[in-house]
């Protein structure tokens, strides 16, 4: 007896061509979606915050660098201190308000010309409220030296990154505040306030002693 197949054979193969051609289901869609959204989640998230840590790595780099050249740059002219034969060398002000203080002094290492010249170092505080050291040169002599208030004086930022300044003299082994002897101190402590984040007022301290005429110790 026979038995007649076609049919079921042509159903047969219409389902399964069915299965192997119809579309994704909408469930299947928004599983793609979702995967391809979290996938770019993660590299961009990844990409942000590997800029933003470039950019405190140069900012940070940039932060080291000004308080090094500032460091430096005292340091030198302390090293070189030029002492007369009558008269100060050095005057040092503890300031009126905390981490303000001044320090004056003749040096024959100078940032604008050569020879011997008085210095000077002191916080100005912007018209914006915001703090800086400054800096100040005149030759040697003048009629004014270290006179406080000077109406000669140029005063110039050398550093907004550097928010407070403090320096400590050494006398018979104590630390004074002020100094103002005919002889220089036997050390000098600088310390510099700065800010390391622009959102943070808290100032952290860099500190560093100089020997006049010899050397600085960290």
């Amino acid at each position: 007896m026979m038995t007649n197949s076609a049919p079921s054979c042509r159903c047969t193969s219409l389902n399964s061509n069915y299965r192997r051609f119809r579309g994704f289901t909408l469930f299947e869609v928004i599983l793609v979606i979702g995967l391809t959204l979290l996938v770019l989640t993660i590299v961009f998230t990844s990409l942000f915050y590997s800029g933003r840590t470039t950019a405190r790595t140069r900012a940070g780099i940039v932060m080291k660098s000004d308080l090094m050249m500032q460091f430096h740059q005292i340091r030198f002219q302390l090293l070189n201190l030029y002492k007369q034969k009558n008269g100060e060398t050095l005057i040092g002000v503890e300031g009126t308000r905390a981490r303000k203080g001044e320090v004056y002094f003749l040096t024959t290492s100078l940032k604008q010309r050569k020879g011997v010249g008085e210095v000077g170092y002191k916080i100005i505080t912007d018209y914006d409220g915001t703090d800086y050291l400054a800096y100040t040169e005149f030759p040697y002599p003048r009629e004014r030296r270290f006179a406080f208030n000077n109406s000669q004086d140029k005063w110039k930022p050398v550093s907004r990154l550097i928010q407070g300044l403090t320096v400590e003299y050494e006398l018979n082994r104590q630390w004074k505040k002020s100094w103002k002897y005919d002889d220089a101190p036997s050390r000098i402590k600088v310390t510099f306030w700065y800010s390391q984040d622009e959102n943070d007022k808290t100032l952290t301290p860099f500190s560093f002693i100089v020997v006049p005429g010899i050397k600085s110790i960290f």
